[in-house]
């Protein structure tokens, strides 16, 4: 027995040049064509299929939908005529990958918070403060603008609110006095083109106003409404010009939710001119969350887009 044009056929001994070899040989090679022939049109169909795989002979693959209005590109770079500044902070970020020890660009550590999802933010310093101890920058390291883009509120992205809560309470010095805040910036009033959660200590004057509230609004769902909106005193470090600002407060209890997909659903197409702040009650998981907009208005006193104002710097 033998193999041979992949197929097992055998082989009968004959007499050289005996008609019983001849026909053998016509039987044998009859045989072994039809095999070939199925092979070539098994390798033919393999080929056919592979080229379409790979787009060869196809039309050409579709490329990748452009990102969202408001969400930036991954190509966004500083360099240009003139050059795009606030672009610097994403090309700090941008490729960074998992570690627990300070990089080149300043990022201070970068982390995979969840196991199963691919998803990084880095932990840097801001540079309001620096040297305090008192600010620090989580970043995530895939290109979301900044609070107008929908990757926050369509349950694409990690919950950053979570993970800026958690990073602050190990990484910003604790200060009695001053609790801790972490929060983000308008569109209109933010200084660098991607997505940073600011982590920092609260302005112990907001606080206290914060605590003297006789009955607060606790419902999430009426963040928006007219019922949750306060005068605070704010800490406008930088100009000295402003002393108080009109915010929206609730005080909640539970886990910490994705707070621009929250307050998304009740201010819609708004929310790039929104600020989102938050400062510990004191109280175990509860928190005083601050929201405001320069179109707040309470009697002669407005809102801001910068949150920032409810910080302890100086």
């Amino acid at each position: 027995m033998a193999f041979f044009g992949g197929k097992l056929s055998r082989q009968v001994s004959h007499p050289r040049g005996s008609s019983a070899r001849r026909a053998d040989m016509l039987h044998h090679f009859h045989f072994s064509d039809r095999s070939v022939r199925k092979t070539f049109v098994a390798i033919a169909i393999g080929a056919v299929v592979g080229a379409t795989a790979v787009g060869v002979g196809s039309a050409p693959m579709a490329s990748a939908a452009p990102p969202p209005a408001g969400c930036g590109h991954y190509s966004d770079a500083v360099a240009g005529n003139p050059p795009n500044t606030r672009i610097k902070l994403w090309e700090r970020v941008k490729d960074a990958k998992k570690s627990a020890t300070p990089d080149t660009r300043g990022n201070i550590r970068v982390v995979q918070p969840e196991k199963q999802n691919p998803k990084l933010y880095s932990i840097r310093s801001g540079g309001d403060h620096p040297g305090f101890g008192d600010d620090f920058l989580l970043v995530p390291t895939n290109r979301i603008q900044g609070i107008e883009c929908s990757y926050l509120w369509d349950g694409s992205q990690l919950n950053f609110w979570r993970y800026a809560w958690k990073e602050g309470t190990t990484t910003v010095y604790k200060n009695p006095n001053k609790p801790l805040a972490i929060g983000v910036n308008s569109a209109d009033a933010r200084g660098q083109d991607q997505l940073h959660l600011h982590m920092a200590q609260a302005n112990p004057a907001t606080v206290t106003a914060l605590k003297a509230i006789k009955k607060p609004e606790t419902n999430l769902n009426r963040w928006a409404a007219p019922t949750s909106n306060v005068v605070l005193p704010v800490n406008d470090y930088k100009n000295k010009k402003r002393t108080d600002a009109v915010f929206r407060v609730v005080k909640y209890t539970g886990q910490m939710p994705n707070l621009v997909k929250v307050l998304h659903t009740q201010v819609q197409s708004d929310i790039p001119h929104q600020c989102i702040a938050v400062i510990a009650s004191g109280a175990p998981n509860t928190y005083y969350l601050l929201n405001s907009t320069p179109a707040l208005k309470s009697g002669n006193d407005r809102g801001t887009g910068l949150c920032d104002y409810v910080y302890g710097w100086n």
